[in-house]
This record gives structure tokens, sequence and C-alpha cells, in this order.
């Protein structure tokens, strides 16, 4: 019984041993030139809506994105949601709509102009839906695509961006 223990203690002390020179030998391969991203900043871009109008067939609007980051964005979806509001409380609808227009490698201090439309017949009739409080989400990836640079910004648009300009 005091073998077997001792053996055991031994095969655990390896896999510890181990498992700490794989994670050095993988830790040593990442690329030293590649930027480190800082996660401390949460706002990436700015999201503004130039103009909106208000049609028969729905919304329409001209979104600009800015890149406020150090960093290249590689590739991004924008979505642009509508409110509901249930009594006092409101949360993001399930439907959200991809602008167009969007580019790749979106630089440092870059601007892009993006275009969103919100169909009439996913809103109308439904008195839960609130049209003036639209949100925003942006899913994208900072200097490469890889699951460790990707990031997620979201918030809701100004309510005096959301008005028709004359």
């Amino acid at each position: 019984m005091k073998r077997i223990n001792i053996i055991l203690s031994c095969l655990f002390i390896l896999c510890v041993i181990i498992s700490a020179y794989v994670g050095f030998a993988i830790g040593n391969n990442i690329k030293k030139d590649s930027k480190l991203i800082d996660y401390s900043n949460t706002t990436w871009a700015s999201i503004h809506i130039k103009t909106i109008q208000h049609m028969p067939s729905g919304i329409a609007c001209s979104i600009t994105l800015k890149n406020n980051s150090d960093y290249v964005i590689k590739q991004n979806s924008l979505y642009v949601r509508y409110t509901i509001t249930e009594g006092n409380s409101a949360r993001a609808s399930e439907a959200k709509f991809e602008t167009t227009g969007n580019k790749l490698d979106i630089k440092p201090n870059e601007e892009v102009l993006l275009f969103c439309f919100i169909p009439l017949e996913s809103y109308k009739d439904n008195k839960n839906i609130d049209v003036t409080r639209l949100q925003y989400e942006i899913k994208g990836y900072l200097n490469e695509v890889t699951t460790l640079n990707h990031f997620t910004q979201a918030g809701y648009f100004p309510k005096e961006e959301l008005q028709p300009k004359e």
C-alpha cells in the first residue's frame, strides 16, 4: 500500500513538471513582435448616428464608426437594435440589424461611414418597442483575428442623435 502511494505521488509530481514545461514552451512560442492589447480601455470605437430618416417602409440611418484605440480593428460587425420596454424596465430586442458599408483594417483614428435600415414590419403594431432608444453593438478583433484579440462594445445612441435633422 505504501509503495502504491509513493508511485502515485511520483506520477503526480511528474505530471506537474510536464504541465509546467508545456506551459513554458507554449508561452515562449507567442510572437514577441505582436503588440499586447491593453484591455483596460473599454471604448474601442465611438459610434454616432450621422443622419436618421423615418420613412413609410422603416428607419434608415447613416452611422459613423471611429477607431478610438491604438490598434487596427482588423474585422468587425456593427449591429443596431431597438429597445423593448416592459413596465418600468427595458431590454434590448432579440432582433438586430447589421450595418452595411463596413471595411477591414480600420486604422487608429480612422472613421468609417456605415448604413442601417430597420424595416417597419419589425416594430409596427408593437407598443412595447421604443424606436426612439436605439442601441448599438460592435463585435470585432484588434490587430489580428484571434480569440484573444476579440472585443465587444455596446451602448445607446444619444437621444439627440435619434431626432431627424431638418
